[in-house]
């Protein structure tokens, strides 16, 4: 595979109307003036330089209005022809890049633009940034605001915004990266830059990888590549990559070369040809090569993928931690969506701008600054997402993010080197890179590296499969979620000084209080009731039970993860039947018994609260007769502000006290008793807690209101 990029042709200002030209700001007219920062280098200071600790951000309008109308744009269209290129640019942006190569925070930019209406476009700088003056970098973007003055709806328009590869000088002034002018990610600079972030965090870091050797690797340091046997490495230490990637649909992973049967183990420990790999793949090897690294490890040559194993499958499930964390290097396609692409390839095409700069304040920071695509947004509340972050763009950009099992491969590693879509990043637990651009200041909830001496707490495991729930949906077979999250657990308990036993259906049980109480957020909340009893009292296949957050997407807890709930059950026992040898795999049946207070509730009207400050799908809803005396938060999504339901119970949990004092609040379940083949049984709907701890406890409201004998239930 050539190793080099097509000459690229010089770089030049784009040629600019009269009005685009203010895209080339005088920084002393704007009011700016010489900083210094830590290192010693000279900044752009700005007057209306905002910092709150460690984070700064500055802002700088532009006399810029454009009045213009959707959806043909005639006024960008009559100064394109005339020979702006930036008017060209953002015409061809809203009419025709509207979805396609940028992140879109929020459903309906795409109609915004389609629309037929009268708009007016306003420009801004934007910089921003941490740990300022001691790093010295930030990031700059420019700010295109489209809003349509008839009904006063706006979409942002971000630009990212760098040096030119050569600039250094214009970088420093405006504490921006230098962006290389890298056409392919095979160009040889990408690889030596990768081997250099890999190299200085293993000399200067102590989080080395250990001797865990796989049971099986790919030899690829010479032509004759091959699978070999962990066992049969005579060495020490062994330095292998992982290659963390998506297979793509069933279709497209039944083409990749898979050890799928005892004969193609045995053929495969004889040699692989290089041309039988699937792209994905094949990229892994030249990387690790490259890399000088002898030694691949790929899921689908190094795991037995037949069911006759089943045993070989399930065995690495559970050791994902060690694999991936004794990995010297794990290799990120996350620009792949499939095993049939590969990440070593020309970048995509982007709209991209170059715009002349040159300071009156410091006369040499002169130089082009390169304007690229980056986002969308609709709510400029959330303006403050899009700066520019490496990480989170190029994670937002693809669908490794969204997949199941590459969770733990990304936190599980020692060390990542991700190809993106725009950017190639490099991740350790002590630090963040990307290519063209200063360490990142600040960790991200990404992080590399499981660190569970500073996570082996309540927060840590409970962020952990918080993060993980954004995944659902993310399993071709959503029986995978528990085996996809066993290495992590593992990993959890054995810091935690917890046996397996404690661990039950994704949570553990010193913290299962707290666990039970979960709410889903909004997208994930099932469209009405009839749905959510066909996922839960009938689920094809079987993944968890109701009242286990596995399977039901991102939630969080009633109360936060800080909150402390003491119980107020007398007992409560938890049953679990797994598949396998792994405690902390696959189950295929698990309930509660609980002994505590009950409240049966024959028929329940619902009310949603009224809150104007929050948006419908966030909102609580109220239990009449007690109305806002209870808040619950329902599994579904009620059509109408009222619901009537019938044959629910109140399960009572747990205790809390508001902010340290006297008065108490009390948390549990909401159940439904829903007719089976098996009789009825008892399934988790929903959660409630006490809405209003500021005036004294009634009957409504305290513990008189669960006053009656125990009960024993039982929750599937």
């Amino acid at each position: 595979m050539p190793l080099s990029s097509p000459p690229a042709a010089p770089l030049r200002g784009a040629r600019l109307c009269t009005r685009c030209q203010v895209l080339e700001f005088d920084d002393r007219r704007a009011g700016g003036s010489v900083g210094i920062a830590e290192t010693g280098k000279k900044y752009l200071r700005m007057p209306n330089s905002e910092r709150v600790r460690n984070w700064e951000e500055w802002t700088l309008p532009l006399d810029f209005q454009l009045r213009d109308h959707l959806p043909g744009l005639p006024a960008l269209e009559k100064s394109a022809k005339g020979g702006c290129e930036f008017c060209a640019m953002l015409r061809d942006t809203m009419l025709h890049r509207s979805v396609e190569g940028a992140v879109m925070w929020e459903a309906g930019v795409s109609g915004f633009f389609s629309q037929t209406a009268e708009c007016i476009v306003g420009l801004q700088w934007v910089w921003s940034g941490t740990d300022m003056e001691r790093l010295g970098a930030g990031g700059m973007a420019l700010r295109v605001s489209v809003m349509t003055p008839a009904d006063r709806n706006e979409i942002v328009i971000a630009f990212q915004t760098d040096a030119a590869d050569g600039h250094n000088t214009l970088a420093d002034w405006l504490r921006i990266r230098i962006f290389p002018r890298i056409l392919d990610w095979a160009d040889p600079r990408v690889i030596a830059w990768g081997r250099l972030m890999v190299d200085d965090c293993v000399r200067d870091h102590s989080h080395l990888a250990g001797s865990f050797i796989p049971k099986r690797l790919i030899y690829v340091q010479d032509q004759h590549m091959k699978l070999v046997q962990g066992r049969d490495i005579r060495l020490p230490h062994v330095k292998y990559a992982a290659l963390s990637y998506c297979w793509g649909s069933r279709e497209e992973s039944k083409a990749q070369l898979r050890t799928d049967s005892a004969k193609t183990e045995s053929r495969f420990l004889n040699g692989i040809q290089e041309q039988e790999l699937p792209p994905v793949v094949r990229d892994a090897v030249i990387t690790a090569r490259l890399l000088g690294i002898s030694y691949l490890w790929v899921d689908a040559i190094c795991i037995r993928q037949d069911a006759e194993t089943g045993g070989d499958w399930e065995e690495h499930a559970g050791i994902m931690d060690q694999i991936y964390g004794n990995a010297w290097v794990t290799i990120g396609a996350i620009s792949s969506t499939s095993c049939l692409e590969g990440f070593l390839r020309p970048r995509e095409n982007e709209l991209e701008l170059y715009v002349n700069y040159r300071s009156t304040l410091q006369p040499q920071a002169s130089g082009l600054l390169r304007l690229r695509l980056n986002q969308f947004i609709k709510d400029t509340r959330y303006w403050s997402r899009i700066q520019g972050d490496p990480f989170d763009l190029n994670l937002e950009l693809s669908k490794w993010i969204s997949r199941g099992w590459t969770y733990q491969e990304m936190l599980a590693s020692t060390r990542l080197l991700a190809f993106g879509r725009m950017d190639v990043l490099f991740s350790c637990p002590k630090s963040n890179w990307y290519l063209g651009g200063p360490e990142k200041g600040s960790k991200w909830w990404g992080q590399t590296g499981l660190d569970w001496r500073r996570r082996n707490n309540l927060s840590g495991w409970l962020d952990t499969i918080s993060f993980y729930g954004q995944r659902n949906g993310g399993f071709s077979y959503t029986t995978d979620i528990f085996p996809a999250l066993s290495g992590l657990a593992r990993a959890f308990g054995s810091a935690s000084n917890l046996p397996d036993s404690d661990y039950v259906a994704g949570m553990w049980k010193p913290t299962l209080l707290m666990t039970l109480c979960w709410k889903l957020t909004s997208r994930f909340i099932h469209a009405d009731f009839n749905s959510l009893l066909d996922s839960i009292v009938s689920p094809q296949p079987y993944v968890c039970p109701s009242w286990s957050w596995a399977n039901r997407g991102q939630f969080s807890t009633v109360l936060g993860w800080s909150a402390e709930i003491m119980p107020e059950y007398r007992q409560l026992d938890t049953y679990v039947t797994h598949k396998g040898k792994d405690p902390l795999g696959q189950i295929t049946h698990a309930h509660l018994r609980v002994v505590g207070k009950v409240v049966s509730l024959p028929f329940a009207q619902f009310h949603i609260i009224e809150d104007t400050k929050t948006l419908r799908q966030f909102r609580p809803w109220s239990l009449d007769p007690h109305k806002g005396q209870w808040h619950l938060f329902l599994d579904w999504a009620p059509a109408g502000d009222t619901d009537d339901r019938v044959n629910l119970k109140m399960l009572l949990l747990g205790s809390f006290s508001k902010d340290g004092g006297l008065e108490k609040g009390f948390v549990g379940l909401l159940l439904y008793q829903a007719p089976t083949c098996y009789g009825e049984r008892l399934y988790r709907v929903g959660v409630f807690c006490s809405a209003d701890m500021s005036g004294p406890q009634t009957e409504e409201t305290g513990r008189e209101f669960f006053d009656g004998p125990d009960e024993c239930v039982e929750i599937f």
